[in-house]
């Protein structure tokens, strides 16, 4: 599911950004080339609900590396944009995800954009 959910970012920041902007699922150690993003999946959970259902949660963070280094002013206006283009994302099998508890900052001129895709499952027991 995880990486359904890395394509389905993927796609949107493609969609929206075009592909001017390289994006990246992968740390890349040499020849980066910005501007880009860099999707990650950090530590996924699921909990227990009611019966045979589970909600899975899936935080992701996702960086954006500026045309322009230390550029604020553009990691702001991406910042800014990516809580509109990111609060909804369509998986391949057609399924809509919300993005929840978004919010960004700045690390040493790359923006970190974090967002969580949740979704209850139902297990066959």
């Amino acid at each position: 599911m995880v990486n359904n959910i890395i394509n389905a970012i993927s796609i949107k920041l493609n969609q929206v950004f075009g592909d001017g902007y390289r994006i990246y699922d992968e740390s890349v150690k040499q020849g980066l080339k910005e501007p880009c993003f860099l999707v990650l999946a950090l530590n996924p959970s699921q909990s227990t609900l009611i019966g045979n259902r589970y909600i899975r949660q899936h935080p992701f963070d996702i960086h954006y590396f500026p045309l322009v280094t230390d550029s604020k002013r553009e990691l702001q206006d991406m910042g800014s944009k990516l809580f509109e283009v990111l609060e909804y994302i369509t998986l391949e099998d057609g399924d809509l995800l919300r993005g929840q508890e978004m919010r960004y900052e700045t690390v040493d001129g790359v923006l970190h954009f974090f967002v969580d895709y949740n979704m209850v499952v139902k297990k066959n027991i």
